[in-house]
């Protein structure tokens, strides 16, 4: 969290700098359509409570990914004086983060019992407000709102080795914020760069045994927060 904060508070540096430049605002005025492509981290932390002879004591569980995203921007902007710009931006990508864990509860030695986790981030989604500065062809502006992910998850063996994977999945939502640039290249033409701090909050997830104890599961509650690097190319209208 100390880290995104800091990235944040020197793009709003770099902000105030501008802010004297005079430049003209409104070429940034209109509804702007774009594809973008980046790559994403996401940690999530998982807490499995004590549940009777499943689970005799609490445990806890961290699990680490990442992986590229893809999708698509949609947006308007609009100059309320000659030196700032506000706005609202709506985008949606799928994305390849994923990653793999240790999720056995008395730890894993290598056998082929052993419990593994999983997740896979399907798809990400924000709908956030901005407010920026023009200088010269560029916009820097900070931006935040609210976040939308879909999280699959699987264990690997729930109760040892005959079992075979359990899966369980939940729609995440919570809030993002953070930072880019805009670089017009052409008058309806521009690129950019962003980084957005994702918390998308906790959600419950079940476990259930599909072999040894059908229709038995084990309930965790798992975290998910991301780090987002994303390049786009805009056309405005």
């Amino acid at each position: 969290m100390k880290l995104q904060i800091k990235i944040i508070g020197l793009c709003l540096m770099g902000i105030a700098t501008c802010a004297n430049a005079g430049d003209d605002a409104s070429k940034w005025n209109g509804l702007q359509v774009g594809i973008s492509a980046g790559y994403g981290w996401a940690h999530s932390s998982t807490d499995v409570p004590a549940q009777g002879q499943l689970v005799a004591t609490p445990h806890h569980f961290s699990l680490d990914g990442d992986g590229g995203i893809y999708g698509g921007n949609l947006g308007y902007d609009y100059a309320i004086n000659p030196n700032i710009v506000v706005g609202l931006a709506l985008d949606f990508a799928k994305t390849d983060i994923s990653g793999t864990s240790c999720f056995d509860l008395v730890g894993c030695s290598g056998a082929s019992g052993d419990s593994y986790g999983s997740g896979d981030i399907d798809w990400l989604a924000t709908f956030r407000g901005k407010a920026g500065i023009p200088y010269q062809n560029a916009l820097f502006y900070v931006t935040a709102g609210y976040a939308l992910a879909r999280l699959d998850t699987q264990d690997t063996h729930l109760f040892g080795t005959p079992d075979t994977p359990s899966h369980s999945n939940r729609t995440h939502d919570g809030w993002t914020a953070g930072a880019g640039v805009d670089y017009l290249i052409k008058q309806n033409i521009s690129v950019g760069v962003k980084y957005l701090y994702v918390d998308l909050g906790e959600e419950n997830y079940k476990y259930i045994s599909p072999v040894v104890l059908p229709g038995t599961g084990i309930s965790a509650k798992t975290s998910l927060d991301l780090h987002v690097l994303e390049f786009s190319l805009n056309y405005k209208f």
